[in-house]
C-alpha cells in the first residue's frame, strides 16, 4: 500500500508490482482522499496515455497501450487467470495512478484544476469465501461491495441433493452473479445479449455455467464443488457507462425440495393432489415430480396432460423422463411449453418424470396434471363405418358419422352447436377407423370465433409440444390443419398408395387447439369415404352423362368413384367444366386422391405434387397428368388398371361450381389368356411380329413368382404388375435372351413385387417368322417355400437327355416329374441322396423322346 498527495492533474505515478508464480488472482484497489484519480495497468511496460478500458494487462504486444480503470470514486483491477489457465501469468506489472484534479467532468470527458491525493492497495490474492457444505439447510453470506468490485465464493454440494438455487436477495445496486460446477473462477460475464464481459476492473475468469441478476436453477448437481463470482456492476452492462453504484447483497444457496404431484385426480386418495400453486421470482424454478402409470382407471395412457395456468407472470414448463430439465437443453428433455401441452408416446413411457415451472416477472401460477384415456375423451369414440356399412343415429346423416353438435348422449347441442376452448388449451376426440375403411377420412373443422387448430394422428395421441425424442425427431402427428379461416378442411388419405389400400386401422386421436391467445369456439365433423348419393363420395357411371353444377367450397375436396372392367376400354374420356372458381381433377386408383400431411394449395403447380394422386403414386409408367383446365381428356389403359376403383377427386382454392362426365372407347381390350400361378403352362407359337398377352392371378398368400420358359432370343417376355405391359419403354420386368426365367420374392412392403395382385405377362414375338415357345410358371407361399432341387444334364444320347444330375438338401426327398409339352406333368422317380447330390437315369422315363423334367418337394 502506498499513500500520495498533491499530484497534478494530468500528471502520473508509476508503480512496479513483482506477482510471483502460483497466483490464482490478483486485487489492486486505489482510493482518492481529495480530487479524483485514474487507474492504469500492463504486464512488462509502463502504460500509455492512450490506455483503455477493454486492453488486456497480461498481452502487452497486442494492447501495448495498458489497460484503464476510470470512473468517479474509488477505482478496482481483479486479475484471474485466462481461459484454461489455473493462475495468472507471473512477472513484472506497471500501474500508473493519473490525477484528474479536483472536480472533474462527471462524464469524465474533461479533467479538473489543482491537485489530488490517493491511496493504493495491491491487496493480493481476491478473497475466496467457503461457505460450507449445502444439504437439507441453506448457506448465505451477507456482504457489500464498491462499484466495479468483485467478492468470489466457494461451496460443495452433499450426496443426494437433487436442485439447487443459488440467489441474490435483499439487492442494492446492480450487482451480478456467475456460477460454475468446478473449482475454477467464472468471468464476470454479461448479461445482456451475451456480447461480452464488462470491461472494468476486471480480466480473466473462466466461462460461466450459469448467470443471472437474482437466481440461479442448477437441477441434478452431482456432489462437486462451486465457485460464485458476485460483481458490483455498471447500470449499463454492455461496459461503457462510467456509474457503477455501490452494491450489497445476500448470497443465498438453496436446496430446494421437489413436490410429488398426481398424475391424475383418480390417484388424489393417496393424499396428494393433481394440482400445486406457487409463486416465482423472474427466472425462478420450481420442480414437481410425477409417476406416469400404464393404466388409469383400467384404460391404457394416451397421453399425459400438463395445463398451466398463470394469475400473474407469464409461466412456462418442460418435462424430463428420471432427470430434472436443465438449462444446457439436452435432447432428452421438451422446449418449454406455455398454456397446456400434451406429452405422448413414444417420448411418454411409464415411470418418474420431473416437471419443471419457469417464471417470468413476479409469476403466480397453477399447474394441473391429468391422463388421456379413451375415458376422458370429450365424447364417445367415433366410429367409422366400413366399406357398404351406415349409421344408426337419428342425428348423424352419411357420411358424417362424427359431430361436436351431437352430445355424448346423441341428442343435439343449442343453437349453433358450438364447443368453447380456452386459449391454448386442447380438446381430444377419438375416431375408431375399421380394417374395411375406404381410405378416406374427412374433417371439417368450423371456426365459429377464435382461431381453431386440428391435430390428428393414428395409433397414438397427437401432440404439437414436442417431438419423439423430446427436443428431436419425428412430429407427433400424422396431419394438421392450422392458420387462419373460417371453416378448415381436411380430407386425408393414404400417403403412398403403392402400400397403403386402406387408412391404418385402429384408434386415430384427434386433437382441437384454441390457436393463439384468443378463446376459439369451434365445432368439428368428420366423414368417411363410403359412396353416398349427393355427398362427398358419389359414384358416376361410364356412360357419358354428367353430374352437374357441383358446388363445391374453396379447399374442399369432392369424388366421384367408378370401376375400370377387367376386360378395359382402351380409354375412357374425361369432360368437366366449371362455371364458378376454379376447379381441377385428380385421380387415383383403390383410394381417392387427398391431401397428405397438410393441405396445400394446389393451384400452384409443383414438382413435388403434394397432393395425393395417381402422379405421387406413380405405381406403373405412366404418364399420370392433373387437370388444371376444363376440357375432354383421354385416360389410356395402360396407365389405367383392370378391375381397379378409381376416383376423380376435385379441388378448388376458392368456392366453385363444375360439371362431369365419362365416357369409354369402343375398343375393348379382352383379356382371356390365364396363367395359373401355381404350377401354371403354356406352349404355344407366335406368328411373326405376333403378340400374347395373359393375366397372373397372384393369391394373397404368396411369397415368390417364378416363371421358366423355353424360347429363342426373338421371343421378348414383358411383365406389369396390375397394368397391361408397353410393347417398348420401361416396364417392371423384360426379358432378354433365350430360355428365360424369373425367381422374384413377394412381399406387401417391396414394390411392385407384392402378393393380391394381377400381373400382365406380354410374350411378343419380334423376328419375321413364326416362333414356339414354352412358359411354366412355379409360384410360391410359405408351404412350399423351398429350394428345389437343381437338375443338371449330363449326358445326352442321340439328341435325348439320357442322364441328369439332381442336386437338393441332404436326405430331403423329392418328385423327379416328366412333361413332353410342359402341360402335363407324370411322376418319373423319387431322387435322395445322403449328400444331396446324386445322378439319376432317364431310360425309364414315362415316355421315350424330347421332353422336359423338374424337381418338386413332396
Amino acid at each position: 500500500m502506498v499513500s500520495a498527495s498533491v499530484l497534478p492533474a494530468r500528471e502520473a505515478a508509476y508503480y512496479k508490482v513483482v506477482v510471483p508464480s502460483n497466483t490464482p488472482s490478483w486485487k489492486v484497489k486505489l482510493a482518492p482522499s481529495s480530487g479524483d484519480v485514474l487507474l492504469c495497468a500492463l504486464k512488462d511496460y509502463v502504460p500509455q496515455n492512450d490506455a483503455y478500458n477493454s486492453s488486456l494487462v497480461t498481452q502487452p504486444q497486442s494492447y501495448p497501450q495498458g489497460k484503464k480503470m476510470q470512473k468517479p470514486g474509488n477505482e478496482h483491477l481483479a486479475l484471474f487467470p485466462d481461459y484454461a489457465q489455473t493462475e495468472i501469468p507471473a512477472g513484472t506489472y506497471f500501474l500508473a495512478v493519473v490525477s484528474e484534479g479536483q472536480n472533474p467532468d462527471s462524464n469524465l470527458s474533461r479533467i479538473g484544476t489543482g491537485t489530488a491525493d490517493y491511496t493504493l492497495a495491491t491487496v493480493g490474492v481476491v478473497p475466496l469465501v467457503d461457505l460450507g457444505t449445502v444439504s437439507n439447510a441453506d448457506l448465505w453470506i451477507t456482504n457489500a461491495l464498491e462499484g466495479g468490485e468483485i467478492a468470489t465464493y466457494q461451496f460443495t454440494t452433499a450426496d443426494g441433493v437433487p436442485n439447487l438455487e443459488v440467489r441474490l436477495e435483499d439487492k442494492i445496486g446492480n450487482p451480478s452473479l456467475t456460477l460454475r460446477s468446478d473449482d475454477q473462477t467464472p468471468s464476470v460475464g454479461n448479461l445482456v445479449n451475451n456480447s461480452g464481459q464488462s470491461y472494468y476492473g476486471n480480466q480473466g475468469g473462466q466461462t460461466p455455467g450459469w448467470q443471472s441478476y437474482s437466481i440461479i436453477s442448477v437441477p441434478n448437481p452431482s456432489v462437486a464443488r462451486f465457485t460464485a463470482t458476485i460483481f458490483a456492476y455498471t447500470d449499463n452492462p454492455f461496459g461503457y457507462s462510467f456509474t457503477f453504484p455501490n452494491a450489497a447483497y445476500k448470497l443465498r444457496v438453496h436446496p430446494p425440495t421437489i413436490a410429488l404431484l398426481n398424475f391424475s385426480s383418480n390417484l388424489n386418495t393417496n393424499g396428494s393432489t393433481n394440482a400445486a400453486s406457487a409463486q416465482l421470482a423472474d427466472n425462478q424454478r420450481a420442480f414437481f415430480q410425477v409417476v406416469v402409470p400404464e393404466t388409469i382407471a383400467g384404460a391404457p395412457v394416451l397421453g399425459w396432460k400438463l395445463d398451466l395456468f398463470q394469475n400473474s407472470g407469464s409461466p412456462s414448463f418442460r418435462v424430463r423422463k428420471d432427470l430434472l430439465p436443465t438449462d444446457t437443453n439436452p435432447s432428452s428433455q421438451t422446449f418449454f411449453i406455455t398454456g397446456s401441452g400434451l406429452i405422448a408416446p413414444p417420448y411418454l413411457t411409464p415411470g418418474s418424470w420431473f416437471v419443471e415451472i419457469k417464471g417470468s416477472g413476479n409469476t403466480d401460477f397453477t399447474l394441473v396434471s391429468s391422463a388421456l384415456t379413451i375415458n376422458e375423451l370429450q365424447r364417445p369414440i367415433w366410429s367409422m363405418p366400413g366399406e357398404g356399412q351406415s349409421l344408426s343415429s337419428s342425428n348423424l346423416v352419411m357420411p358424417v358419422f362424427g359431430d361436436t353438435a351431437v352430445a355424448g348422449d346423441g341428442s343435439l347441442l343449442p343453437g349453433d352447436g358450438g364447443t368453447d376452448l380456452q386459449a391454448g388449451r386442447f380438446d381430444y376426440y377419438a375416431v375408431s377407423v375399421p380394417t374395411n375403411n375406404v381410405g378416406l377420412l374427412r374433417t371439417e373443422l368450423q371456426a365459429i370465433s377464435g382461431n381453431p387448430n386440428l391435430y390428428l394422428r393414428a395409433g397414438a395421441a397427437p401432440t404439437p409440444s414436442h417431438y419423439a425424442q423430446g427436443q428431436a425427431g419425428a412430429t407427433l402427428y400424422d396431419h394438421s390443419l392450422t392458420g387462419s379461416g373460417n371453416t378448415k378442411y381436411g380430407n386425408w388419405v393414404p400417403l403412398d398408395g403403392r402400400f397403403e389400400r386402406h387408412l391404418t386401422n385402429g384408434l386415430w386421436l384427434v386433437a382441437v387447439q384454441a390457436g393463439g391467445t384468443a378463446n376459439a369456439r369451434y365445432r368439428l365433423k368428420v366423414s368417411c369415404g363410403n359412396v353416398t348419393p349427393n355427398a362427398l363420395v358419389q359414384s358416376i357411371a361410364l356412360d357419358g352423362l354428367s353430374v352437374a353444377n357441383q358446388s363445391l367450397a374453396g379447399r374442399d375436396w369432392r369424388y366421384y368413384r367408378f370401376m375400370v372392367p377387367s376386360n378395359p376400354p382402351a380409354s375412357i374420356n374425361l369432360s368437366f367444366s366449371r362455371s364458378l372458381g376454379n376447379a381441377r381433377v385428380f385421380l387415383r386408383d383403390t383410394v381417392p386422391p387427398g391431401d397428405g400431411s397438410i393441405p396445400y394449395d394446389y393451384d400452384f403447380y409443383s414438382s413435388s405434387h403434394y397432393e395425393r394422386s395417381w402422379y405421387s403414386d406413380s405405381k406403373n409408367q405412366g404418364p399420370y397428368p392433373r387437370f388444371d383446365t376444363p376440357g375432354s381428356y383421354s385416360l389410356p389403359t395402360p396407365p389405367l388398371r383392370p378391375g381397379a376403383a378409381y376416383y376423380l377427386g376435385v379441388w378448388s382454392f376458392n368456392d366453385t361450381t363444375f360439371s362431369l362426365s365419362l365416357s369409354t372407347d369402343t375398343n375393348v381390350i379382352v383379356i382371356s389368356n390365364r396363367l395359373g400361378f401355381y404350377g401354371g403352362t403354356v406352349s404355344d407359337s407366335l406368328p411373326a411380329f405376333g403378340a400374347r398377352l395373359y393375366d397372373i392371378d397372384v393369391p394373397p398368400d404368396a411369397t415368390r413368382l417364378q416363371l421358366y420358359a423355353t424360347n429363342s432370343a426373338s421371343v421378348i417376355f414383358t411383365l406389369e404388375q396390375g397394368t397391361l405391359p408397353q410393347v417398348s419403354g420401361g416396364a417392371h420386368w423384360r426379358s432378354s435372351g433365350a430360355n428365360v426365367s424369373l425367381n422374384q420374392p413377394l412381399s406387401l412392403s417391396f414394390w411392385p413385387w407384392q402378393p393380391d395382385q394381377s400381373y400382365y405377362l406380354l410374350v411378343t414375338n419380334s423376328s419375321a417368322s413364326s416362333q414356339p415357345f414354352a412358359l411354366f410358371s412355379e409360384g410360391r407361399n410359405t408351404f412350399t417355400e423351398q429350394t428345389p432341387g437343381i437338375l443338371r444334364v449330363t449326358a445326352i444320347q442321340a439328341g435325348v437327355i439320357s442322364e441328369v444330375e439332381f442336386v437338393g438338401e441332404p436326405l430331403r426327398v423329392y418328385r423327379l416329374l416328366f412333361s413332353s409339352n410342359l402341360a402335363d406333368w407324370m411322376m418319373f422317380t423319387n431322387v435322395s441322396s445322403l449328400t444331396g447330390t446324386s445322378r439319376v437315369s432317364t431310360a425309364t422315363a414315362p415316355q421315350t423322346g424330347s421332353g422336359f423334367y423338374r424337381t418338386v418337394t413332396p
